[in-house]
């Protein structure tokens, strides 16, 4: 079990995608990132992100509707970057 400041050797990491639909809803999902070689780390949370859709009207604001939740640890790297979302089975 992985708790708070726990150090942690990261395999990939969760990138933030959205794909554009003419005439529709786009689509909003986490794709993930390998990493040629694993990475130490250290667990400063734990997050619930969702993939979903976002709905755009012109004269309405934007409307995101989530279809699929899932749980991520947020990982610092490093002191010179911001910190990354990984899924809890890409750490060891």
């Amino acid at each position: 079990m992985i708790v708070f400041l726990d150090q942690v050797m990261v395999k990939s990491k969760l990138r933030r995608t959205e794909t554009f639909v003419r005439g529709g809803n786009n689509k909003k999902q986490w794709d993930i990132d390998r990493f040629e070689y694993p990475r130490p780390g250290v667990v400063i949370g734990f997050r619930t992100l969702s993939n979903g859709e976002s709905e755009y009207s012109s004269d309405e604001p934007i409307v995101y509707h989530p279809k699929q939740y899932f749980k991520a640890l947020l990982v610092v790297l490093d002191e010179k970057h911001k910190p990354v979302y990984v899924l809890p089975e890409e750490v060891y």
